[in-house]
């Protein structure tokens, strides 16, 4: 019964990744998919867990069958999940309805996001943050067991929810959909639980040769205080560490879906791996063990710092190993991934099973106490991954982020150290070692019964003077540029190893030593830059180039110059995407254009345009041209404002793939790229190609409109 507990509890982990992965999108088809739409979800989310963990934990342990409890727990995951759907459709409409009336009032629009969302994901996630705190009650049996036992349930779930995102990334939602998905998902939960349900009888008959140890360990407030700082302060710094590695990692392996399903698909391996490992290994649980995993964290931030200075080289070297395929790119982006990520993960999936095993004192109340922890640091998730995204970023940039976590790690495992020197409760005064009341014999350094040590470990002393060094490094480092400098966060060296590989004989930094970064700032959602050479300026976005004076000039003037033309009044337009403010300049040259609202998501991309004044008018200066910082298609489905014109500019250099709007009486977010087709004001189609078009543009550009390509 063990061996298919476990296996349900790893399928179980993978649905809630696949969940997680489908609520994403839902909620970015109504609120847009900015990072501040993005992280509101996500909160919601991790909120509805943390709320689940800490209220049925507490049920947990006054569950005669905390196996049924569990069964129960998944059939409402199930039954809840496949309605979240049906809520965002109908949420859609409200959205549609109450947003214009908001926009005025500050912070309105992120309340109805949070409350919304968490209203409509509160019964299904609250449901799965119950499931740990109930299995962990169901198999424990003696209070010795729990760093096992939790350890290796925290581990499955953790590799499951590794193995649901990517199932869901590569499979599922690109073959199924979202609603198909939702419903086999939310099958397979309702079978989890019934399975459960099924194997919880045969537990009941079972009850009577199961004896629990209920051992109790003495009290010692001020430690289970300080556990729990370090479960928040943990939680806390792994969001902190996520949103930051991924932001970098984006620049050098790409940003697409599927580079960043395989980032959160390594972090979530190394957290799984950590669990398991400790649960395996069990080693002696106390304050000290628990700094050293806080120093690993903080040395593995700073591993990080150093190690993605030699990635681009790393990632060169497996080009050329690998065949350039899709199956190869991910491998690359997974190897590199781990590389840089696996020691602090690794200790970060360590923790919690061994804060679980110092904090629990008896197995009768084992489901509050496991249910009090997972609460807390999934609530200091929360705060990392917010106050990381929305204000250490923006402000203060990554490489400085990263350093905040690692004077965090190194700051607590200097209060663990300390800590674990101060004698428990009950603890004898001599130095000689005293045997632990856990049964498990002679300690070796002199530990209190509870695990918790007040003797001084031989090396203790210096691992106490890394943790002051670490932090004494991240105090002197904070001002910034002291491990990296914007040209290493702007390459794209996985996006354009084909061009390394076209001249071998360079090194990275040799092909990109004709330009210079003019222009860096890292935005809530995108790292921008702009690289400056010889006739050259180029605007990068997480390091892929998006904008240019060489080769997409023609793309970005024909598609502003383009629709105002059919249009015979084209007083109102709506541009989609700044970019380098080429097309924004092009239809803001026209006397018939009175209006333009320019919808970008990113604000940092406007901020560079002043480098492209020589092709772009200075549009970033027209007084026709309003700026709106928002999502195009949250905006285009709340905004009750209609245009002549509606532009989007091309995603990527030399995009072919473009379309232009003009309807008055047809505004809609559905946006279907084509490229042949354009829409003017009543809805007829204009089905010249772009090629028959560009090469009419460039006939009659010089003649008809001498000062129209670059003003």
């Amino acid at each position: 019964m063990q061996a298919i507990l476990y296996i349900v509890f790893f399928l179980s982990g993978a649905t809630g990744l696949v969940y997680e992965v489908i609520w994403v999108r839902l909620t970015g088809l109504v609120f847009g998919n900015t990072s501040l739409a993005i992280s509101t979800v996500l909160g919601a989310f991790m909120a509805g867990l943390a709320l689940g963990s800490w209220k049925l934990g507490q049920k947990a342990d006054r569950a005669q069958n905390p196996l049924r409890v569990y069964g129960l727990l998944e059939l409402g995951i199930g039954v809840s999940a496949a309605l979240v759907p049906l809520a965002f459709r109908a949420l859609d409409s409200f959205y549609f309805a109450v947003a214009p009336s908001l926009s005025s009032t500050p912070g309105a629009i992120g309340f109805v996001r949070f409350g919304t969302s968490f209203v409509i994901l509160l019964a299904p996630t609250f449901f799965m943050g119950g499931t740990l705190p109930v299995l962990s009650r169901f198999f424990t049996e003696n209070v010795n067991e729990v760093e096992r036992k939790v350890g290796t349930l925290y581990a499955l779930n953790t590799f499951g929810a590794a193995a649901g995102t990517l199932l869901a990334a590569l499979v599922l939602i690109p073959d199924l959909g979202n609603r198909a998905t939702t419903l086999l998902i939310a099958t397979l939960n309702v079978g989890i639980g019934l399975v459960a349900l099924r194997l919880s009888r045969r537990a009941e008959r079972g009850d009577e040769s199961k004896r629990l140890v209920d051992e109790a360990r003495p009290a010692d407030p001020t430690a289970d205080k300080l556990i729990l700082l370090t479960l928040a302060v943990s939680g806390f710094v792994s969001m902190l560490y996520e949103v930051s590695w991924t932001r970098a990692l984006s620049a050098m392996i790409g940003s697409s879906t599927y580079a960043f399903s395989i980032m959160l698909v390594t972090f979530l391996v190394g957290i799984a791996l950590g669990s398991s490992l400790i649960s395996r290994w069990k080693p002696a649980a106390s304050l000290r063990s628990l700094g050293i995993l806080q120093m690993g964290v903080a040395v593995g931030g700073l591993v990080f710092l150093v190690g993605y200075l030699f990635a681009p080289y790393v990632v060169i070297a497996l080009i050329r190993a690998f065949f350039y395929s899709f199956p190869a790119v991910l491998t690359i982006q997974f190897l590199v991934s781990s590389l840089l990520m696996i020691l602090p993960t690794l200790c970060m999936g360590a923790t919690f099973p061994l804060a679980s095993q110092l904090y629990s004192s008896k197995v009768s109340v084992l489901g509050r106490n496991v249910g009090n922890i997972y609460s807390v640091n999934t609530l200091g998730a929360i705060g990392g991954s917010l106050l990381a995204g929305f204000v250490l970023i923006p402000v203060i940039g990554t490489e400085r982020t990263i350093l905040v976590g690692l004077f965090l790690n190194s700051a607590m495992a200097l209060l663990l150290l300390t800590g674990a020197l101060r004698p428990s409760p009950g603890a004898p005064s001599s130095n000689g070692p005293t045997l632990s009341q856990r049964g498990e014999g002679p300690t070796e350094t002199g530990t209190s019964p509870t695990g918790r040590g007040w003797r001084e470990a031989p090396g203790e002393g210096r691992i106490r003077a890394l943790a002051v060094i670490l932090l004494l490094l991240a105090t002197a480092s904070i001002r910034g540029g002291f491990f990296w400098t914007p040209d290493s966060l702007d390459r794209g060296v996985l996006i354009y190893s084909h061009q390394f590989e076209d001249r071998p004989e360079l090194t990275i930094n040799e092909h990109y030593e004709d330009t210079d970064v003019v222009y860096f700032k890292e935005g809530n959602n995108a790292s921008i830059s702009v690289r400056k050479g010889e006739n050259y300026v180029g605007l990068r976005t997480n390091g892929k180039v998006d904008a240019s004076n060489r080769g997409d000039m023609m793309t970005q003037l024909a598609i502003g110059f383009l629709p105002a033309l059919h249009h015979p009044t084209p007083k109102s337009t709506l541009v989609i995407g700044y970019g380098s403010g080429v097309t924004v300049g092009a239809i803001a040259a026209f006397k018939e254009v009175e209006h333009i609202d320019c919808v970008e998501i990113e604000p940092a991309v406007v901020g560079a345009a002043r480098w492209f004044t020589d092709v772009n008018r200075r549009s970033y200066e027209n007084p026709k041209v309003n700026f709106i910082f928002d999502d195009a298609r949250n905006y285009m489905n709340t905004t009750r404002k209609q245009y002549d014109v509606i532009v989007s500019e091309p995603l990527t250099r030399g995009s072919r793939v473009w379309q232009v709007f003009s309807p008055r009486n047809s505004m809609t977010a559905r946006l279907k790229f084509s490229r042949t087709t354009a829409f003017s004001r009543n809805g007829s189609s204009c089905t010249n190609s772009i090629q028959k078009t560009f090469a009419w543009f460039s006939r009659n550009s010089s003649a008809s409109f001498p000062k129209c390509l670059y003003g």
